[in-house]
């Protein structure tokens, strides 16, 4: 994003942790539980938005395990 846009690193962090929030609340439907919620989180294997892939598992709770540096 450019600064003309509004946007700044803060901005593309923001949306890189919001994004899969958002697909796991579409995943897990209108019957919203944390269970549907972290069952639906779990179905984001290698899923990719404008960040880098994540994966979430029973056991793997962190997601991503890269680093992205915006210049």
């Amino acid at each position: 994003m450019s600064p003309r846009s509004g946007g700044g690193s803060t901005t593309t962090a923001g949306i890189i942790f919001a994004e899969p929030l958002v697909e796991g609340l579409r995943r897990a439907g209108r019957n919203l539980t944390v269970d549907t919620l972290v069952k639906a989180m779990e179905t984001l294997n290698g899923w990719q938005g404008i960040g880098m892939p994540l994966t979430f598992t029973a056991t793997e709770r962190q997601g991503g395990k890269h680093v992205f540096l915006p210049r």
